[in-house]
C-alpha cells in the first residue's frame, strides 16, 4: 500500500540523469546515471525495483525555446484546436511541447497570455524515454526546469516586476527571466571545468548578454531596471554579486537555508546537486502544462483513473458499512424493546389470570351477566326527578295548590289507572319486551288551600295548573281524573248562596303521561 505513494522525480541533462525518490513529501535518496549504455541498463534495473512508483521528468538542457503568445479567450474544443495549431506553427518537428497559461489580460477583449515551450532537439532524451516505455513506467509528465522558477520565487517571497535568476546547476549556468513573477524565457550555458575567477567572469558575461537581449526585444529600457537574484548555495555568489554591482546591476542574494530546513533537505546534498530544491517544489506543487505527448502518459492516466474509482468504491463501501451498522444497531434496539414489551405483556397476563382466579365464581354466565348489566343501566337512567321538576314549574303560577300525593310508575300502557298495582304494570312490560320504550306516568292528588266556598275560583285555579302542565314539552298527555267541584254546578251561577251545600272535599286528581323521547333525561 505504501508503494503507491512512491514518486520518482527524474532530472535529465545532456550528459546524465539523476533519480530522486520521495515518499509523500519526504525526500529519501538519489542516484545518478551517465548517458551511456551502462547508465541506461542501471536505470532500467532501478525502475524494475519501483514498478508502482509515479515518474516525473524534469529536463534541464540547452535545446529549449520559449515564446509569449496572446490568444483570444476561448474554451473547450475550440481552445484545444487553437493551441494545437499554434504549437505546430511554433515547433513543428518537436515531440515535447506545450502551451502554458500565464494570465488573462485586463483589456476589454480579455485575451489569454500563454508561454509556448518546446525542446527543439531532444535526442539526449530518446534512450531514457525508451527505458521508461519498455519498463511500462507510470510517466505522469515531462517538464522544463525553468517552469519551476516562478514557484521558487513565490516561496522565498521575492517577486519584483523584472527578475533575472542566475544559479549554477548540474547542467550549467541557468538564467531565467521572470516578468511580474511569471516565466518569460530561460537560457542554459554549460560551464564545465572553469576556475573560480573564470566562473565569476562567466557569470558577468552571461548577465550582460541577457541585458542586451532584453534591450533588443524592448522588454527593458536603457537603464538597468531588472534585478539579478543569485543563490546562496553557489560558493562564489559574493564575488559574482560584487562584480555585477560594479557593472551597475542591481543584485540580491536568495537565502536558501530556511527553505532547506523547511523541506528537510541536507546542505551537503543540495550543495552537490542544487536542482534538488526544484525537484522538491515539483513534488509539492502541480503543473498543468506537460511537455510529454498524451501517448506517453496513457498508463499513468489510466492508473490514476483506476485509483480514483477504487477510492470512490471504498468511500461508497464505507458509507454502506456505516448505514448497515446503523440499521443493525436500530434493529438490535427494536428487538430489545420488543422483548421488553413481550415480557411486560406476559407479566400483566399472569397478574390478570391470578386476579381472576381470586374472584368469586359467578352463578350467571358471562353473556347473561352482560344482558343484566345493560338492562340495569337502562332502567337506572329513568327516575321521577323529571316529573317532580315539571310539577314544580307548574306550581310556581298556582301557589294555592297543595300536593297531597304523588305516584310515579313506568309502563308501556297509556290506559293504566291509578288503582292498578305495580305488579300488573311490570307484567305488561315483560309481555311487550325489554327493548320497547317505557312510558313514565305520574298520578297527582292535589287540593286548594284556604277554600272559602268559591267553587268557580277553585275550578279556575285547577284549570290554570293543568294548562301550565300542558305547556311543558316533556308532557305528552294530561288527563283530569277528578275536579274539585262539578262544572255543571258552577255553570248555574254563584255558589255563594248555597254555602249550606258543601262538598266533602275540594281535592282534584291528575294523570300525567310523559313523552317517551325524554326517557334518557328522566
Amino acid at each position: 500500500m505504501f508503494a503507491y505513494r512512491q514518486k520518482i522525480i527524474v532530472y535529465v541533462t545532456n550528459q546524465m540523469l539523476m533519480t530522486s525518490l520521495w515518499y509523500g513529501k519526504q525526500y529519501q535518496s538519489h542516484q545518478t546515471y551517465q548517458n551511456e549504455e551502462a547508465g541506461h541498463a542501471a536505470f532500467r534495473q532501478y525502475l524494475s525495483r519501483h514498478k508502482k512508483a509515479t515518474i516525473e521528468v524534469v529536463v534541464d538542457a540547452v535545446e529549449e525555446e520559449y515564446q509569449l503568445e496572446v490568444l483570444p479567450h476561448v474554451a473547450g474544443s475550440a481552445r484545444r484546436e487553437m493551441l494545437t495549431r499554434k504549437l505546430t506553427q511554433f515547433s513543428r518537428n518537436s515531440v515535447y511541447k506545450t502551451a502554458w497559461f500565464m494570465y488573462q489580460e485586463t483589456t476589454a477583449r480579455k485575451e489569454d497570455a500563454y508561454v509556448l515551450l518546446s525542446l527543439t532537439t531532444p535526442h539526449f532524451l530518446q534512450h531514457w524515454m525508451a527505458v521508461l516505455q519498455s519498463e511500462q513506467a507510470l510517466l505522469a509528465g515531462v517538464y522544463a526546469l525553468p517552469m519551476l522558477s516562478q514557484f521558487m520565487v513565490r516561496e522565498i517571497k521575492i517577486v519584483p516586476p523584472q527578475l533575472l535568476i542566475c544559479e549554477r546547476l548540474s547542467a550549467g549556468l541557468r538564467q531565467t527571466y521572470l516578468q511580474d513573477g511569471r516565466l518569460r524565457f530561460s537560457r542554459l550555458t554549460p560551464i564545465d571545468n572553469l576556475q573560480t575567477s573564470q566562473l565569476v567572469n562567466c557569470y558577468v558575461a552571461e548577465v550582460e548578454k541577457i541585458h542586451l537581449y532584453l534591450r533588443s526585444q524592448r522588454l527593458i529600457n536603457d537603464a538597468f531596471t531588472f534585478q539579478v537574484m543569485l543563490s546562496s548555495i553557489d560558493a562564489e555568489h559574493h564575488a559574482v554579486m560584487e562584480k555585477l554591482e560594479q557593472q551597475g546591476f542591481n543584485c540580491r542574494i536568495a537565502n536558501r537555508q530556511d527553505t532547506l530546513k523547511k523541506h528537510d533537505l541536507k546542505q551537503s546534498d543540495v550543495t552537490l546537486y542544487p536542482q534538488l530544491h526544484y525537484l522538491q517544489l515539483l513534488n509539492e506543487v502541480g503543473i498543468k502544462a506537460n511537455l510529454a505527448p498524451t501517448e506517453m502518459t496513457k498508463d499513468y492516466r489510466l492508473k490514476h483513473l483506476t485509483n480514483k474509482m477504487y477510492m470512490i468504491a471504498a468511500v461508497i463501501a464505507m458509507i454502506g458499512l456505516c448505514i448497515s451498522a446503523s440499521l443493525f444497531v436500530q434493529g438490535v434496539n427494536k428487538n430489545e424493546q420488543i422483548n421488553h414489551l413481550t415480557n411486560l405483556t406476559n407479566l400483566l397476563q399472569k397478574q390478570h389470570t391470578l386476579l381472576i382466579s381470586h374472584l368469586p365464581a359467578s352463578p350467571i354466565a358471562g353473556a347473561d351477566m352482560k344482558t343484566v348489566v345493560t338492562t340495569a343501566q337502562m332502567l337506572n337512567e329513568q327516575s321521577p326527578i323529571a316529573m317532580m321538576q315539571v310539577i314544580s314549574m307548574a306550581l310556581k303560577d298556582t301557589p294555592e295548590v297543595k300536593i297531597s300525593r304523588l305516584r310515579w310508575v313506568q309502563s308501556n300502557e297509556e290506559n293504566m289507572l291509578d288503582g292498578e298495582s305495580r305488579a300488573l304494570s311490570e307484567q305488561a312490560n315483560q309481555a311487550s319486551g325489554l327493548d320497547s320504550a317505557l312510558l313514565q306516568i305520574g298520578f297527582v292528588d292535589a287540593k286548594v288551600n284556604q277554600f272559602d266556598g268559591d267553587y268557580q275560583q277553585t275550578l279556575a285555579i285547577a284549570n290554570r295548573l293543568v294548562t301550565n302542565l300542558r305547556l311543558d314539552n316533556r308532557v305528552k298527555k294530561i288527563e283530569v281524573m277528578q275536579m274539585p267541584v262539578d262544572a255543571t254546578l258552577v255553570s248555574q251561577g254563584s255558589t255563594s248562596d248555597q254555602l249550606a251545600i258543601k262538598p266533602a272535599s275540594v281535592v282534584f286528581k291528575l294523570k300525567i303521561i310523559f313523552s317517551a323521547a325524554e326517557k334518557e333525561g328522566l
